[in-house]
């Protein structure tokens, strides 16, 4: 009984070595895309929480025509408003940490990930999830700040247009 425990013991250290030669040597082979992994998961997370930033905050025009209720923060310097003196910040702060924790069992969960990979097959799989990841927080993020460009473009051009039009 005891020598089957021991060689019990024995079979899971060698199939740990075997795994951790396998992971060691399909990362040297594919060090960039791994690198490159990492790289957007550093950005879905930084995309992440600035888009949490620019959709968590109500801007207010200083004499509105008509009335506002939620808008992008970027709205308080390109247009005429202001900041609303009733923001709830603290709506603010819990979604950030709330983020905070999400990520934070997320990125556990890439490295625990990222460091059990033995197989090409496993690589394919954790690079297509972190591509689709990127393209949808990408998106959301991209959405907020192209209403912000859009906002820039589209309100200096109608002013050039105005400006360009009383000139004749």
């Amino acid at each position: 009984m005891n020598g089957s425990r021991t060689r019990l013991a024995e079979l899971k250290a060698q199939t740990k070595e075997e795994k951790f030669k396998l992971h060691k040597d399909l990362s040297a082979r594919y060090y960039k895309l791994f690198k490159f992994m990492d790289i957007l998961v550093v950005i879905i997370i930084l995309t992440n929480f600035l888009a949490v930033g620019l959709t968590n905050t109500l801007a207010v025009k200083k004499q509105p025509t008509s009335v506002l209720h939620e808008s992008n923060p970027v709205q308080v310097v390109v247009g005429d408003y202001e900041q609303h003196e009733q923001v709830n910040y603290w709506n603010f702060l819990t979604s950030i940490v709330f983020n905070f924790i999400i990520w934070f069992v997320l990125i556990a969960c890439y490295i625990f990930c990222r460091r059990t990979i033995y197989t090409e097959m496993h690589l394919t799989v954790m690079a297509i999830f972190v591509c689709f990841y990127f393209v949808i927080i990408g998106y959301d993020f991209f959405n907020n700040l192209g209403f912000m460009v859009g906002r820039l473009v589209y309100g200096w051009f109608l002013k050039c247009l105005l400006r360009f039009s009383m000139l004749w």
